[in-house]
């Protein structure tokens, strides 16, 4: 006997990935945050090996996003399911990659400006993020 799946559920392959990499892009880009902007454990927090693994998570966040673009983001359309939690999570997604890149590509007038939103976005993703992942009543 087949089990049914809910409409524009992950494949648990998907699930697992998708918590692991923004966990670990959440993590790596915490301790950063921790170690370079607040100067604490700055030799262990704010070191540039922590970067590289923000920085490569970061790049398989966006893997996973295309991934599920094409068929969660969908079927949530589809279905007019979590609309409001999912493209708030979609733009934060969006924003952060922006602004990371502008870390790297932007011009120094606006260096400031683009690391203090992109922590605060970050620090709001993630909570988000579990909400609309782990909700079971869907009231919107």
């Amino acid at each position: 006997m087949t089990k049914k799946r809910r409409l524009g559920l992950m494949p648990p392959w998907q699930r697992h990935l998708t918590w692991f990499g923004l966990a670990l892009c959440a993590l790596s880009g915490s301790a950063y945050l921790i170690g370079h902007e607040f100067n604490v454990l700055v030799q262990q927090l704010g070191n540039h090996s922590i970067l590289v693994v923000h920085g490569v998570s970061a790049a398989l966040v966006i893997f996973i996003l295309g991934a599920v673009a094409t068929v969660h983001i969908k079927a949530g359309l589809v279905a007019r399911k979590s609309l409001v939690s999912g493209f708030t999570q979609l733009f934060a997604l969006v924003l952060l990659v922006a602004t990371g890149l502008l870390l790297y590509y932007g011009s120094e007038e606006i260096r400031e400006l683009t690391i203090l939103s992109h922590w605060i976005l970050g620090l709001f993703f993630m909570p988000f993020f579990i909400f609309h992942a782990t909700r079971k009543i869907r009231i919107e």
